[in-house]
C-alpha cells in the first residue's frame, strides 16, 4: 500500500487547504519538500504524523490556524489517498475468506480516501471523526453482493497490517540526545532506541537489542565483552559507510568516522 495524495485543511499555518499529489510518472519512493522558512514544510510533516497519532485533547486547539482562532466552527483535517498493490489484494483476499467462506470474488476500488478531522465549535475542541471511502465489494459464486457487515473487519485488518507506517521525529537533528537508553522509559527514548534497532537489523537480521547488546553488557564476561565489541564495530562501520555515501554527494560537508 502506498500514499498517492495528501490533503490538509485548516491545519496550523495551512489556511483553507493544501493538496500534495504524489502519484506521478515516473514513480518515486522519495519526495523532497523545498521552500523558504515558515513555508509550512514542517507543518505538512506534522499533519501527516497527526493523522497516524491522535493529538492530545488539551493540545488540539493548537491546530487551529492563527487567523481563525477567535471563532473557529470547523475542523482541522488530514486526508490520505492510498492505493493497494497486488500483494495487499492477495492478503485481503486470504483474510476475507476466513471471515466468510461464501466470498467468491472481491472487487477493489482503485484508491481509498482516508480522512481524520479534528472538530471545533467556537474554537473549542469537540472530538475526532474518521471516515474512508468504500474500497471493496464482496460477491458470492452467483455474483450477488454479500458480507457487507464484514467490510469494517477487513478495514481494521488493512489498518493494522497493510497501511503505510508513518514515522516523524520532531526536531530530530537539533535535539538528538547525547545518550540512547537501552532500557527506555519515555516515548522519546523508545523512538531513538528504534533507530538503533533499525541499524542493528540492517547489519544482521538476527541481531536484537536484548540479546546482542543488553544481555552482554549485563553479563560483563570477557567473552561477552568481545562479542559486544564486535557488534559495536559492525554498527559503527554501517553508520559510517551509510553517511559517507550521503556526504560524498555533498561537496561542502567534510565526512567523519562515526563511532558507537
Amino acid at each position: 500500500m502506498y500514499i498517492t495524495k495528501i490533503k490538509i485543511q485548516n491545519y496550523k499555518g495551512i489556511v483553507d487547504d493544501l493538496t500534495l499529489d504524489l502519484d506521478m510518472s515516473p514513480k518515486s519512493n522519495i519526495f523532497t519538500l523545498v521552500g523558504l522558512n515558515e513555508s509550512s514544510k514542517s507543518t505538512i510533516l506534522e499533519a501527516i504524523y497527526d493523522f497516524a497519532n491522535n493529538v492530545d485533547d488539551k493540545e488540539a486547539y493548537k491546530l487551529i490556524p492563527k487567523s481563525k482562532v477567535g471563532k473557529f466552527d470547523s475542523f482541522s483535517g488530514i486526508t490520505l489517498t492510498v492505493n493497494l498493490n497486488d500483494n495487499d489484494k492477495t492478503k485481503i483476499r486470504e483474510y476475507s475468506k476466513t471471515l466468510d467462506r461464501k466470498i467468491n470474488e472481491i472487487e477493489f476500488k482503485e484508491s481509498i480516501d482516508v480522512t481524520k478531522n479534528y472538530n471545533f465549535k467556537n474554537s473549542k475542541y469537540t472530538g475526532i471523526t474518521e471516515n474512508k471511502t468504500d474500497f471493496i465489494v464482496f460477491k458470492n459464486s452467483k455474483g450477488k453482493v454479500i458480507a457487507k457487515d464484514k467490510i469494517n473487519q477487513v478495514w481494521q485488518f488493512v489498518k493494522n497490517n497493510l497501511f503505510p507506517e508513518i514515522i516523524f521525529y520532531r526536531d530530530f537533528l537539533s535535539k538528538f540526545p547525547e545518550k540512547i537508553y537501552l532500557e527506555p522509559k519515555t516515548t522519546k527514548e523508545h523512538q531513538y532506541l528504534a533507530i538503533v534497532n533499525d541499524i542493528l537489523l540492517s547489519v544482521n537480521k538476527d541481531y536484537t537489542i536484548k540479546e546482542s547488546i543488553l544481555e552482554r553488557l549485563k553479563n560483563n564476561t570477557s567473552s561477552d565483552q568481545s562479542l559486544l565489541d564486535s557488534v559495536k564495530n559492525e554498527l559503527s562501520n554501517k553508520v559510517t559507510k551509510t553517511l559517507y555515501e550521503v556526504w560524498n554527494k555533498m561537496k561542502k560537508v567534510q565526512s567523519k568516522e562515526i563511532l558507537i
